[in-house]
């Protein structure tokens, strides 16, 4: 059965108004994209959500808290009231004693009055940009109407009964036999169908959820992370006062930030800076792009503004992982091994080797990575891209020989659950959390405890120590990790 995304549903129930809850009513995949069995499973069932995906990478759709009901069916023949079409492509009018094909039914819509109904856009070509349009004419906000699926006015009204009462699925999508009409009888402050949809009616699938009111997501007997006693100035401290181990040869912890393009390496860097700093910065290249913003190899440092010492940490950033160029193994294993030097220009058509300007050819300890940090996206856990996927398990597959410690950073946490984005301090509090990091483990093979979600700092301009304290959190792990690895590396030299 199909289950609504997380980023879906918390956007859907920031523009509902609350805390909600989608239970899947109906699906074309698996239900049959069929008037009939739409209403047969939606109608009477209060307040639902559609959901639209189309061939061209588009998910939108409509909502409604108004109950789908079914319309008087009349004969084309006579006029007179007709049973609802069953199974069969045939039906027999008593009146007309004829049997007619689904075709010469007819079914007058009625038009219901719902303020509150909308409709939306959630991914445009794949990339996650949720916009809401709410409804101008709230008297044609939805078409009750039995030969129709779901309509949401004149705008948005995907199919109708066919002859065959079943909209055949060819070239694995459903053809729309509807209408796509936006602006009628929804605002759409000038966006088209091509902003909308990309003005393609070509359905993967089609679902349908009923909305009901959600109970708070906090859990009530306790955090799902424990962190014990410690606080913000423990937390601070540790970091600072932290030096790699005696006769490691290693003046500093290297920590390799590892990521899609736009899951937030930079800003990940960034926000650590401000912790320390006091102070919102920026240093870091960051920013919203469909290629990679970072172009160098950096080896970031962070300076504490209580003690004025250079944490005993650097922050190494690459290139994002694009699942069409980006950076490729044999430059992440030259980067891993310290062959590749602060500032160095990646070269996107040839691979790092030794004839590189720079090419580190006799790396010492100091040089090599300590502990290697995934940052994902937290709302794109449940669609992360299978070619970087892919791209992450052979890196895992060759470093796990080597026993480098892995984590993973969970950015952007705040935007998948309501009473996070409300109160960055419940983020141990939250089951939905709490799933995220269960999820994100079982994908990347890594156990709990080594997946920290956190949120950096983007639209403040202050610092907030409720922000902070999961960034230093997963900091203080992994110090904690790259040490274990050095003494490991010691202790079998």
């Amino acid at each position: 059965m199909a289950e609504i995304q997380r980023r879906y549903k918390s956007v859907l129930s920031k523009w509902l108004g609350g805390r909600k809850e989608f239970t899947l009513l109906y699906q074309a995949t698996g239900d049959g994209c069929s008037a009939p069995v739409f209403h047969q499973k939606c109608n009477g069932k209060g307040p639902t959500v559609t959901l639209l995906y189309n061939t061209a990478g588009y998910v939108f759709g409509g909502y409604t808290s108004i109950p789908w009901t079914a319309t008087a069916v009349t004969c084309a023949g006579c006029g007179r009231a007709a049973s609802y079409p069953q199974a069969t492509t045939t039906w027999y009018c008593t009146y007309c004693k004829t049997n007619r094909p689904q075709s010469h039914l007819s079914s007058t819509g009625q038009y219901s009055n719902d303020p509150t109904a909308f409709i939306f856009r959630l991914t445009d070509k794949k990339s996650f940009k949720p916009k809401c349009y709410r409804v101008k004419q709230a008297g044609n906000a939805v078409m009750q109407n039995s030969l129709y699926g779901p309509c949401f006015g004149s705008d948005l009204q995907p199919f109708t009964m066919t002859v065959s009462k079943t909209v055949s699925k060819t070239d694995n999508y459903f053809q729309g036999n509807g209408s796509l009409n936006v602006g009628t009888d929804y605002n759409m402050a000038g966006d088209d169908n091509t902003v909308f949809c990309g003005n393609n009616v070509q359905y993967t699938d089609i679902e349908v959820y009923k909305v009901t009111e959600s109970e708070s997501k906090l859990l009530a007997d306790g955090a799902w992370r424990k962190t014990g006693q410690v606080n913000y100035e423990m937390l601070q401290s540790y970091i600072e006062r932290f030096t790699p181990p005696e006769g490691s040869k290693v003046k500093a912890v290297n920590m390799l930030l590892l990521g899609a393009v736009g899951a937030g390496k930079s800003s990940f860097f960034n926000s650590i800076n401000s912790v320390f700093q006091r102070e919102i910065t920026g240093l870091a290249r960051s920013g919203s792009a469909d290629r990679s913003l970072t172009t160098t190899y950096r080896r970031y440092r962070v300076r504490s503004h209580v003690t004025g010492d250079t944490l005993k940490m650097r922050f190494c950033d690459t290139r994002g992982l694009e699942c069409n160029g980006g950076l490729d193994l044999v430059d992440l294993i030259a980067v891993i091994e310290g062959h590749v030097p602060d500032r160095f220009q990646f070269n996107p058509t040839v691979p790092i080797n030794s004839d590189c300007t720079g090419y580190n050819s006799s790396p010492s300890p100091d040089d090599k990575i300590h502990c290697i940090a995934f940052v994902i996206d937290g709302t794109t856990v449940d669609v992360f891209p299978e070619k970087i996927l892919h791209a992450i398990k052979s890196l895992q597959h060759r470093i796990n020989t080597k026993g480098i410690p892995q984590v993973i950073i969970l950015t952007k946490a705040d935007k998948v659950c309501m009473e996070v984005q409300e109160n960055v301090g419940d983020m141990f509090n939250s089951a939905t959390i709490g799933d995220l990091v269960e999820q994100a483990g079982q994908l990347f093979g890594l156990p709990r405890s080594c997946v920290f979600p956190v949120k950096n700092y983007e639209d403040e301009v202050e610092v907030d120590k409720r922000v902070d304290m999961p960034l230093l959190l997963c900091l203080k792990q992994v110090l904690r990790f790259a040490d274990d690895y050095l003494r490991d590396s010691m202790s079998s030299d």
